[in-house]
């Protein structure tokens, strides 16, 4: 075999296209070397001063830190298994969530450092602290290694201890090692929301107060000054005294281009652009009504699902290749590194399970009671079945009919088991609707559904229209012939029931 294949051969600091400088890689953000100058990340920083900015990005970091986690062993080898329960009990014992949450502000920045602070607990070597570090105070070298920024090494930095340092990074394209976060593309929407913000306000002073003029006779110098300060004092008092001769004019400016809706309306397109950026949908109900409504909220909490199982993974990836791994370096030499897992799934609709349920029961299914204490999570027993008083039988003439004291009374006879059985099934002979009246009842139903598909509908137009026209189908015939088979089967099940007994 060739060893160039074992080999790194287009690596990093081979690119021609961005060469390090002195040994030091820049990053790969225009937007960083552009508008960045000698403030660095802290552009970066000021971002998350913006209310939107802050609140978008704050539901997406505690969308992962509020989900469950485990640590799953590599195999199941003792071995394996006991390094991964002990490394549970350690990150527990970390306030771990704070831990992820500042290393998600690669999203932000493109990526994060944790110090590891170590400590000999009995046998075992086991982190005590994990400090998150600001960004800028490191540099990375043409090998991808991090530089601490230190007084005694301003540049190119001092190297650091090996399993010393966590880094986390988000959008590390053409192995960049810095990253690209999301403050890259936030930049631009900030910036012309803030001075959209700044011209609205100026707008909102000439345009929401009028302007006042002054008429006063011909006068000398002092006295215009002073009618100027009778002016100034005008606008911030209710009451003013004004010398004989002396007119005071209110001048009203017309307003034209839309005013203070053109304003608004930049400033949220912008907001729109932040929530897209960093939630993966904006203003996704803007226009819409009714199922296109529903149809899109659907689609953006689907969109928004996949970005917490990204963000998941990739933290899940950097944390089991540092932290998880020397911890079971250090403690566990012959035992394979266990992995953390976040679980983003959602949880069970238990309302449209109990339904899918009793969909089942009437269909003549009937649930063990070990899936019923599983699927809703409680200790159930079933309920002790009430039997059905008897019925007097009636005579043609209108009276009762008597019984011998000899004889028991019909009901607590024993049945003929095909008497029983020809009542059940006349019973739901009688109920059951032919099919031609089935094909009837749903025609107006299904027939516009299918007019919809034909016309090309794409499946989210089709989730919207169903959500909005549903409620306005003739669905009366399906319900009389739904409430006939449910009562067809409540009268068999009774009737089968005595039958049984």
């Amino acid at each position: 075999m060739d060893s160039r294949l074992k080999k790194e051969v287009a690596a990093i600091g081979n690119n021609v296209y961005w060469p390090a400088a002195a040994g030091i890689l820049r990053p790969h953000d225009d937007t960083l070397l552009q508008e960045g100058g000698s403030l660095g990340l802290w552009i970066y920083d000021n971002l998350e001063r913006d209310d939107a900015v802050s609140s978008d990005l704050q539901k997406r970091k505690l969308a992962v830190i509020g989900r469950p986690w485990a640590v799953e062993p590599a195999s199941d080898a003792a071995a394996d298994q006991e390094a991964a329960e002990m490394i549970g009990e350690q990150l527990k014992k970390l306030p771990f969530n704070k831990i992820c949450l500042g290393l998600l502000d690669a999203i932000l920045k493109g990526f994060s450092v944790g110090e590891i602070l170590w400590k000999v607990d009995g046998k075992r070597i086991v982190p005590r602290k994990i400090l998150m570090r600001d960004q800028r105070r490191f540099y990375f070298n043409a090998q991808s290694e991090l530089l601490l920024i230190s007084w005694n090494n301003l540049y190119p930095g001092e190297a650091v201890p090996e399993r010393k340092f966590i880094v986390h990074r988000y959008g590390a394209k053409d192995d960049n090692p810095y990253g690209v976060g999301l403050g890259s593309i936030l930049f631009w929407p900030v910036y012309f929301k803030q001075n959209g913000a700044r011209f609205w306000s100026t707008y909102l002073d000439r345009f929401g107060n009028p302007a006042l003029i002054g008429r006063l006779p011909s006068s000398t110098e002092e006295e215009r000054a002073r009618f100027l300060a009778i002016l100034r004092d005008f606008s911030q008092e209710t009451n003013i005294v004004l010398p004989e001769g002396y007119e005071i004019e209110l001048l009203q400016a017309a307003a034209t281009g839309g005013g203070t809706l053109s304003h608004e309306a930049f400033c949220k397109y912008n907001d729109n652009r932040i929530t897209r950026t960093i939630l993966g949908d904006g203003d996704a109900n803007s226009g819409r009504g009714g199922g296109a409504m529903a149809a899109a909220a659907i689609i953006r909490n689907e969109v928004r699902l996949e970005l917490v199982q990204a963000d998941a993974d990739l933290l899940a990836d950097t944390l089991n290749e540092s932290l998880l791994t020397w911890i079971t370096d250090f403690n566990f030499p012959n035992a394979n590194p266990p992995r953390i897992k976040w679980d983003v799934t959602l949880p069970e609709d238990l309302k449209a399970k109990a339904e899918r349920d009793k969909i089942l029961y009437d269909m003549g299914y009937k649930p063990d009671l070990e899936y019923i204490n599983r699927t809703y999570d409680g200790a159930w027993s079933e309920r002790p079945v009430t039997a059905t008083p008897p019925v007097s039988a009636a005579t043609t003439d209108g009276t009762t009919a008597s019984t011998p004291e000899n004889e028991l009374p019909s009901a607590f006879a024993e049945p003929s088991p095909d008497s029983a059985l020809q009542a059940a099934q006349a019973v739901v002979d009688a109920a059951t609707p032919p099919d031609d009246l089935l094909q009837e009842a749903l025609a107006p139903i299904i027939q516009p559904i299918l007019d919809r598909l034909q016309d090309g509908a794409t499946p989210q137009e089709m989730m919207g229209w169903l959500a909005s026209t549903y409620p306005q189908m003739d669905t009366s015939q399906m319900t009389e012939l739904l409430a006939r088979a449910f009562f067809a089967a409540e009268t068999w099940g009774r009737l089968n029931g005595q039958r049984t007994n």
